[in-house]
């Protein structure tokens, strides 16, 4: 309620007021008279035990009070004060009282951010200017039947981040991140979020947004393997809108995609997506969206990939989604989502005329999450996956690769099952594995001409340390194998090994 946040901002300016070097306070005991400007507020404060007084029900406000015995006053106050309603006034006295007494405040032994989530947050706010970064470094070794082999001593990525929450009542916030990788240096976010009307927030400039992340398994950590999400979790250079309500959250930007990605090539392209994640029930959640991205004159250019060998060049690409989550408890969730698409465009573009593009193909994506709080030992997560044949997807294959592919068209129908689990043994150390089956349905050999499933198993293991909270080591080691057919060295992935070790260092 206001009137708490109020209350506990008048106290801390009433503390305030005379804590240097002692304090002192007025309550509504029965030395305070009811006419008194801080009754009311000295009132609730007793009502919730943040103050008490003495045995003959005085309060006895203008005997010195101890720096001490202030800080315990302040470290009651903070559980009951909503951050989100403070004003800039209102938290720039919070923030004094924070530096006044923090000495004391650790001497006590209070946790800030503990007595209160939103502390952390409050704290960050008025922090000024946050530098934030992390550095990467790889040592690799890679034999990949398509691609060859390799090892290397690879500088991986080095990232460093620029923030501040800035406004009238530090409401606004940005954020410049500069990225180094494959020796490009570029802006890998560079966006500003500001509230505008109807409690809506817009956000503009270069940003990332992942709407598909509770239905695909990652490793997490500084290993950051696993599966993507078919449209979403890219860089996007949009205009983005926030909008909060009971039951959830809408999301929608309009995006110009980057002219140069891999596998690819976008001129003269437009994107638009939205998703509305609605929490139905406590247990129940509901994410329906779309994206819709289309350019003039078959502008969007799409290439082949991995087991396809005609190139497309798309008018128009179409993607509804609809996905459903379901927890049985805190330990233990069914989700599924269903993608339907439909692409307009061309194909064999060497061909006179070219062909003509009208496809509908689906996909969908079911799991079952299961908590290392419930098993102990280890989390677990069962996935089925389906691709059906011309589906697209814009952020790579869905597969556990280290390099995948980013815009990828799915020439057979394909089954994938998944297996993951990861184990946080403690503070330091945590390790994961993985396993997924493959099977592709009617694929076609180098010559065009039909051969029966083709069927392959991906499994990968990984352990990391960390030092401390600054640095970390991971050691990864992932093999897929497909079954070795005739006549398709340039379609089937066939035998494939990466073994990495990556340090990390955050700052």
């Amino acid at each position: 309620m206001r009137k708490h946040l109020s209350t506990a901002i008048v106290t801390a300016f009433v503390i305030f007021a005379f804590a240097a070097p002692v304090v002192a306070a007025t309550n509504p005991f029965v030395d305070v008279p009811s006419g008194h400007w801080a009754y009311d507020d000295l009132e609730w404060l007793l009502a919730e035990r943040v103050i008490s007084g003495y045995p003959d029900g005085a309060f006895k406000g203008r005997q010195p009070a101890t720096r001490f015995e202030v800080a315990a006053v302040i470290a009651r106050t903070l559980p009951l004060i909503d951050l989100d309603k403070a004003d800039i006034q209102e938290m720039n006295a919070l923030k004094r009282l924070f530096n006044e007494f923090k000495d004391e405040l650790d001497a006590l032994g209070v946790k800030l951010d503990q007595l209160n989530p939103s502390i952390a947050i409050f704290k960050e706010r008025l922090s000024g200017w946050r530098l934030s970064g992390v550095l990467i470094m790889d040592v690799e070794l890679w034999q990949h039947d398509l691609y060859g082999g390799y090892g290397d001593f690879n500088f991986k990525r080095a990232r460093i981040y620029f923030n501040r929450w800035f406004g009238e009542n530090e409401e606004m916030f940005f954020q410049a991140g500069f990225e180094r990788a494959n020796d490009t240096f570029r802006a890998e976010s560079f966006y500003v979020e500001f509230p505008t009307w109807f409690g809506t927030y817009m956000t503009v400039g270069i940003f990332n947004w992942d709407w598909e992340s509770p239905y695909y398994f990652r490793t997490g950590g500084i290993s950051d393997l696993g599966n993507m999400s078919y449209i979403t979790d890219r860089e996007f250079q949009a205009i983005g809108i926030r909008k909060s309500f009971e039951l959830g959250t809408f999301r929608m930007l309009v995006h110009r995609p980057n002219l140069e990605v891999v596998k690819g090539a976008f001129a003269s392209v437009w994107e638009t997506a939205a998703i509305a994640e609605i929490q139905i029930a406590e247990r129940v959640g509901l994410d329906i969206g779309f994206q819709y991205m289309w350019g003039d004159d078959g502008s969007v250019a799409i290439e082949y990939s991995l087991l396809d060998e005609h190139k497309h060049k798309v008018d128009s690409l179409f993607t509804y989604f609809g996905g459903l989550r379901f927890k049985f408890n805190d330990d233990i969730e069914l989700k599924g989502i269903y993608y339907g698409q439909r692409s307009i465009g061309e194909y064999q573009l060497n061909s006179d005329p070219p062909v003509e593009w009208n496809k509908s193909p689906y996909a969908y994506k079911l799991a079952l999450d299961i908590s290392q709080d419930l098993l102990g030992f280890t989390s677990l997560w069962l996935g089925y996956d389906f691709i059906g044949k011309d589906f697209w997807t814009l952020n790579g294959d869905g597969d556990f690769e280290i390099n995948p592919v980013r815009d990828y068209h799915w020439a057979h129908d394909t089954r994938i099952w998944r297996l993951g689990a990861i184990q946080r043994w403690n503070d330091k150390w945590r390790s994961w594995v993985y396993f997924a089956y493959h099977t592709i349905i009617d694929p076609v050999d180098n010559d065009g001409n039909s051969i029966s499933n083709v069927n392959g198993t991906q499994w990968g293991i990984g352990v990391e340390y960390s030092y401390n909270s600054y640095l970390t080591f991971a050691l990864n080691y992932v093999h897929s194998i497909f079954d070795d057919v005739a006549n398709t060295s340039n379609t089937i992935p066939g035998d494939n090994h990466f073994l990495r070790f990556r340090t990390q260092i955050n700052f």
